[in-house]
Formats: structure tokens, C-alpha cells, sequence
């Protein structure tokens, strides 16, 4: 697993899991509880095992065995990296070392699109506030597109003189991205303070 997400939407009913084979695992969360054991105790009274009135052992943490899958998406032809889901949670995108960024509808869970303009591995991807756009970031490769969610098209790009692997949008209403791998490390961009 690259890295997982949880559905932002009320209290989290659903855990996303990237995997090495190009899959996103769709998993219940919380997971089912495990069988609990009772601790047996001897009975002082009667020398017989019976149940103890302590209570059972703590569950241990979850683990993705645990988890029980509801859905995989076949994303990628290689490894999947990275997950974010649009703030409306209409959209997922899903990077891939293989240099696409697949963006699926969570209605019906289609591919709607595939954003290829990166040069390696997306590292990280990230929608603005309002999930109008979205962008990836590579460790290889100079720039970052900034492209409209609903048509794929490129409508701006940030000029960088290094790859820029960690790439973020402002959550509240501004559109700002952060991004590092420059010179003199994290930069920010934004329309509202030139940039963009």
C-alpha cells in the first residue's frame, strides 16, 4: 500500500487502499469486529474453568486483513501512488508510477478521464477547494499543469526548475498551490497573489 485515504464525507464508512498491481481496494471501515475470546478463568469455588467476570482481551488494530474489500478499481497499468479525493467527493484521482493521473466518477466508479501531461511517477495529486481543478506531482520532469476536472483540459501550468513531487492545493477558497522541490524548497503560487 502507497496510501490510503478514508472517505471525507460524515463519519468515515469507507477506506480507499493503493496497491503495487495498479488496483484501489474500496474497504469497509470500521472493519467487522474480530471474535472476541473470553478469558477462562479457575472457578475458586468449584475448582472448574468458567468464564471470568473480567472483560475480554482488547481487540488489536486493524490490520488490511482485516478490512473487507467492497469494490477494486483496475486504475493503472503499474504501481498506484497516490489518492485524493474532490472536495464535492465526486471525483477520485488516482496517480500512477505510470505517469497517469485517472480521475473516476464516485457515482458509478468509470474512469472518466486520464490526465497524461507528467513526466514519472505521480507522487501526489490534489484537487482545489471548490474540485474545479486538479494537479499531480513527479519526481521527474520540470512544471506543473493545473487541469479543469470535468474536461481534462490544461488550463494553466506552474513553471519549476526541478521536478516537484509534493504538490497541494489551499483547502479554503483561495486558489493557492503549494508545492516543493525547487530551489530554497516549498513555494507557493496563487491567482489572488500572482503566479498562476
Amino acid at each position: 500500500t502507497n496510501q490510503t485515504l478514508f472517505n471525507p464525507v460524515g463519519p468515515p464508512t469507507t477506506l480507499l487502499l493503493t496497491t503495487g498491481d495498479g488496483c484501489v481496494q474500496i474497504c469497509s471501515w470500521p472493519p467487522a469486529p474480530p471474535n472476541t475470546t473470553t478469558v477462562k478463568a479457575l472457578s475458586a469455588a468449584n475448582g472448574s474453568l468458567a468464564p471470568s467476570s473480567r472483560s475480554s482481551t482488547p481487540a488489536p488494530p486493524p490490520t488490511s486483513s482485516s478490512l473487507r474489500s467492497l469494490h477494486t478499481l483496475h486504475a493503472h497499468t503499474s504501481a498506484c501512488v497516490s489518492l485524493a479525493m474532490s472536495p464535492t467527493s465526486r471525483y477520485l484521482a488516482i496517480g500512477g508510477s505510470d505517469a497517469l493521473i485517472s480521475l473516476y466518477d464516485t457515482y458509478d466508479w468509470i474512469c472518466r478521464r486520464t490526465l497524461s501531461s507528467l513526466s514519472g511517477s505521480v507522487k501526489s495529486v490534489s484537487f482545489s477547494w471548490d474540485g474545479s481543478y486538479v494537479i499531480g506531482g513527479s519526481d521527474e520532469g520540470t512544471g506543473i499543469d493545473i487541469a479543469h476536472a470535468e474536461t481534462g483540459e490544461v488550463v494553466a501550468r506552474i513553471e519549476t526548475t526541478a521536478p516537484a513531487p509534493c504538490v497541494s492545493w489551499h483547502p479554503n477558497g483561495k486558489y493557492w498551490v503549494a508545492y516543493s522541490g525547487d530551489s530554497g524548497g516549498l513555494k507557493i503560487v496563487g491567482a489572488a497573489g500572482g503566479g498562476i
